[in-house]
This record gives C-alpha cells, structure tokens and sequence, in this order.
C-alpha cells in the first residue's frame, strides 16, 4: 500500500516513491541520521527497517528562511475550528529540502505540502497552540516561525469534510510523460462545502477546483520528476479536510528520431505519403508514350 520513511534525527519524514521498486530523497543533518523506513500493505501490516546514516556537510552553514503568510503573518491568531490551515514561504541557496511543522500544545506534527510555498492542516487543542513551522535545507541547517493559535470551538458545526482524490490516481502514484495532468475527486461534508483548494509542491503552483461534491482542475502544469500534488475541501464554518497527496512521476519523453515526425503522423498521413510523387511520374510517363 506504501513505503514511508522518517529521520529521526531531524523529525523529516515522507514517503518513497513506488512500492516493490522503491526511492526516496531523504534530508541528512551532520552526524548520525537514524532513518526508519515502514512498508504498509493494505490490511494495514508493517515492517519496518532501520538504517544508520553518517553525513558531514561540505560547508553549507547558511540557514533557510522561511515566514508563516497564513491565515495571517502576525504572531498569534483566534479561530474556532481545527484544523487550521497555515501557509506561507521558505527559501535557500541551495533548496528547500521540507517543511515540518509541530503543535508543542499536541505534540503532533507532519510534514508540510511543498516547500517554498508551503500548506500545513495542523490540529489543534482547545486554548492555546505554539504552532512551530520549520524549513531545513539539503545540508541540514534549518529556519523556524512560530504562531500563537487561540482555539475556541464554535457552537456550529465542527465536523471536518472528507476529501478524496480519484484523477489521475486513486493509488498514490502515477507516471506520465505529459507535461500536465488533470486532477479530480470527490468531497462531502454534513453541511456545505464551500472550496477545493490544491497545490503542486513541486512547482508552487496552487488555485482552486471547479465544483465541490465532484471536483476537478484541468491541468496542473507538472516539473520535471516527481510531483506531490495535494487537495483539501473547507466547509462553510472553515472546517478543513485532511491533506490527500498523489504523487505524478513527469519523465520527460525523448526527441524523435532524425528524419521522423514527432508522433509517427500528422494531418492523416499514413507513412506512404512518400511514394506519392514516384506515381505521379509513372502516370506521367505512360501517358507520353500512349501519344
């Protein structure tokens, strides 16, 4: 069912892309990284392997930035349904690897979608949350911001919507060899739903779905190698869906051969196109002789 990977070192963790035949790109920090790798099946069973990993950074001592935007980007905020969705930037010289966010009131955390542009559904306690987002680079160094999240449930509604995504993939991930792919599920909610949001995390990108109970976008434009693209649905008291991420593998198809056309035909032609002017001399010639 999945192949999911944490470094307990940093508190980075993700999942692999593919399941028999696996990868993942795992962030290190100086010293020993200790990163666990957990295979699931669908019953739910897991194994999980442990592999020590000791890194010595080349000189990168620069720490990333990054900025909480979302819902505001003062120091505290109020709401009255949980989750609640942060968003903002991050950036580095040399790449943000991830975004990993964690409730000090909770003690829950995930890893955010994208990076430098970044979403967290982050849940919360009644009262106050210390909600810490921090940025870490490829050699480790890492950026937090910090929010004050006062949280007051209304007397309303306080159930959360369901999301779920079915274009392209049902499955988690997908490979193509077009530069974009349509996207597409369904949502529900025991009141109303107001808005699909989604986003690339591989390229930023991000907008709003067309339609609500089913839902889609047209084309997401993709980046070359492995796109997570992630949706959620918001309810008309602000509730949040869950985070639902695919993973679109974009290979970059190679040219055509040299004197080909690139897809084999256009405009009808069949490949025979090329005898066309050898007949019409044949028929030129036996008509002469015939005069």
């Amino acid at each position: 069912s999945s192949v999911t990977w944490t470094n307990q070192t940093t508190g980075v963790s993700g999942t692999a892309t593919g399941l028999i035949n696996w990868s993942a790109l795992i962030s290190l920090t100086d010293g020993t990284n200790v990163v666990v790798i957990t295979a699931t099946d669908t019953p739910g069973n897991t194994a999980t392997h442990t592999v020590s990993i000791s890194f010595a950074s080349p000189g990168d001592s620069t720490s990333p930035a990054i900025q909480i935007q979302s819902p505001t980007d003062q120091p505290n905020t109020s709401t009255s349904v949980s989750p609640i969705l942060l968003g903002g930037i991050a950036s580095d010289l040399n790449g943000v690897s991830a975004v990993i966010w964690l409730n000090t009131s909770t003690q829950g955390r995930g890893t955010a979608v994208g990076t430098t542009n970044w979403i967290a559904s982050v849940p919360l306690r009644e009262g106050s949350n210390v909600i810490q987002v921090t940025a870490v680079d490829p050699r480790g160094n890492i950026a937090t911001d910090l929010i004050l999240v006062s949280f007051l449930p209304g007397p309303g509604d306080s159930i959360n919507p369901f999301l779920s995504i079915t274009t392209p993939t049902a499955t988690g991930s997908v490979d193509t060899a077009q530069g974009t792919t349509p996207v597409g599920g369904l949502a529900v909610d025991d009141m109303q739903l107001t808005s699909i949001i989604w986003i690339n995390g591989a390229t930023g990108e991000s907008g709003t779905a067309k339609g609500l109970a089913v839902w889609s976008v047209a084309s997401v434009r993709l980046a070359k190698g492995i796109n997570p693209i992630s949706a959620l649905a918001l309810d008309s008291a602000g509730n949040a869906s869950a985070v639902v991420t695919i993973f679109v593998n974009y290979t970059v198809p190679p040219p055509p051969p040299d004197g080909t056309l690139a897809g084999h035909s256009t405009c009808g032609l069949t490949g025979l196109e090329g005898l066309l002017p050898l007949a019409a001399l044949w028929l030129w010639r036996r008509r002469r002789r015939r005069i």
